[in-house]
């Protein structure tokens, strides 16, 4: 009686834990074919390992070597899903296959459902993308860098052309000469050429701007930005200071000279994206720059004194001084997801540009540095979005924890 009873209850036992695999789909997609299943009626703690094959209508049977997915330790649940590649199994498939997908082993973990259950909630502090690749359609943001202007047309500031130091340092301007000469103590002064600066630099510049871009596929786009820049060049140069005596070596007075302007660049671009990671990837572009300079300063400064050499007839009739110039770029950098709608590029540009200061304008490499926030404006992608049961957001899923 006994052993019947016993019989009797591991027979309802094993009845109430019959585990099933039930709704088995499968369909092709990316050269893969997907298979989806339920998990059902298993026993709580229990892990298993599945073994899948396929077959065809006229009979034939298919084992897949390369698969990944949900078929080892699998824990009980729907929408799984597991994945044959079978271009790497070099294999030629027909259109229309059978799934048959079997329990091959069964395993008792009593921590398995709670890891599970643990690794669904965790999230991760980047978003990874649902897809790698940019949706269609139109992109935005602002930038903010360091922009290195080429030296060529910096000594337009040294005061040997049109903004001259003889506006300033002329005897005949009485005025500047006097208030100069009490600066000096009341002793005369000279300067020639050999005493200004044949070699300045610019200073590296606080770059800002704005951009859009449009998406024409996953990786190609065309950009185009807006981007502002204040220059600053510093040097010095001497007043050689008349002799008290005809035997003392001529002293000389240290000053300042300084010039400054403003850069506008626009450029078109177009922008390629490389690569299939679903957090960063290496972008290239190359255009077009068309550039506007705009003079805001050229002074020296003499001890506590300052003046202005621009040009006296700029001074008089407000004319600006520079002008628009172009010339070409080509850059490169990483663009770095946060989720669907946010990501930065991280890159620099080369513009190679005929910048619009002075006479004898040539083509000279500028160098930018930059961070670009990048935000999807609105997509031409009109699908809905994935729901938790979806089978795409589950196939998603499963290659993110893949990864």
């Amino acid at each position: 009686m006994r052993s019947l009873l016993l019989i009797l209850i591991l027979s309802i036992s094993f009845a109430a834990f019959s585990q099933e695999i039930t709704n088995i789909h499968s369909y092709k997609k990316n050269n893969r074919l997907v298979v989806t299943y339920d998990l059902v009626n298993t026993q709580p703690g229990m892990t298993y390992d599945l073994k899948i094959k396929f077959t065809s209508k006229d009979g034939k049977t298919f084992l897949p070597r390369t698969i990944s997915g949900d078929y080892r330790k699998v824990l009980r649940g729907k929408n799984k899903m597991i994945f044959w590649d079978y271009t790497k199994d070099e294999r030629a498939i027909p259109d229309s296959l059978q799934a048959l997908v079997e329990i091959h082993k069964s395993t008792y973990n009593p921590d398995a459902q709670k890891k599970g259950n643990a690794k669904r909630k965790k999230k991760p502090i980047i978003e990874k993308n649902k897809k790698f690749s940019n949706e269609s359609g139109i992109y935005f943001g602002g930038t903010i860098g360091v922009a290195f202007a080429n030296k060529y047309t910096a000594n337009y500031y040294n005061g040997t052309g049109s903004n001259s130091l003889s506006y300033v340092l002329n005897p005949f301007n009485t005025s500047q000469y006097d208030q100069i000469k009490q600066e000096l103590n009341g002793y005369n002064f000279t300067y020639d050429s050999t005493s200004l600066p044949q070699n300045m630099k610019y200073d590296p510049a606080f770059l800002v701007g704005f951009f859009g871009k449009y998406h024409l596929n996953s990786r190609s786009a065309i950009c185009l930005d807006f981007n502002n820049s204040k220059f600053k060049t510093v040097d010095v140069f001497y007043l050689y200071i008349d002799s008290v005596t005809p035997f003392q070596e001529q002293p000389y007075k240290k000053c300042g000279i300084i010039g400054t302007e403003a850069r506008f660049d626009m450029n078109l671009s177009w922008y390629q994206v490389f690569g299939s990671h679903k957090l960063f990837n290496p972008y290239f572009e190359f255009g077009f720059n068309l550039n506007n300079t705009k003079v805001k300063k050229n002074e020296i400064q003499i001890g506590s004194l300052t003046y202005s050499i621009m040009n006296y007839t700029s001074q008089m009739y407000n004319q600006e001084q520079g002008g628009i110039g172009y010339g070409f770029l080509v850059g490169a950098g990483y663009q770095l997801h946060f989720n669907q709608k946010f990501s930065f590029d991280i890159g620099f540009n080369a513009c190679i540009k005929k910048t619009n200061i002075g006479e004898n304008q040539q083509y000279k490499p500028n160098l930018n540095i930059f961070i670009r926030l990048v935000i999807q404006g609105f997509s031409l992608s009109f699908s809905k979005g994935s729901s938790p049961e979806d089978p795409e957001s589950k196939e998603e899923q499963i290659e993110n924890e893949n990864q």
